[in-house]
């Protein structure tokens, strides 16, 4: 409850940002974990696609945004979780595909 309170805090660029940095890295665990299970690197990195698409969708409904509240809407999104996302699955994806491997 406590980061709840915290969260709602934040501007709406950073609420969005978490976001898509915490979808990023279940994603990365996810795809990861996967190589255990015979998932592929593209298969790894279209289903990262598919869900980063699938995340920018969600957010506006997730917080109740109306349809252009960052400044050119949907491409405004877009843009903010483009970077940390992939740049957070790509580090999560290598970590646990190595921690996989190893074990």
């Amino acid at each position: 409850m406590i980061m709840k309170g915290l969260i709602s805090k934040l501007d709406i660029k950073k609420r969005v940002s978490i976001l898509f940095i915490a979808v990023g890295f279940l994603v990365g665990l996810i795809s990861g974990l996967g190589a255990s299970a015979g998932l592929g690197a593209w298969e790894a990195f279209f289903l990262a696609l598919f869900l980063f698409y699938v995340t920018s969708k969600l957010v506006p409904k997730v917080f109740d945004l109306e349809e252009e509240p960052l400044d050119s809407g949907t491409l405004s999104l877009f843009k903010l979780g483009l970077s940390s996302y992939w740049l957070v699955w790509l580090v999560s994806w290598v970590f646990f595909y190595n921690l996989v491997i190893w074990i």
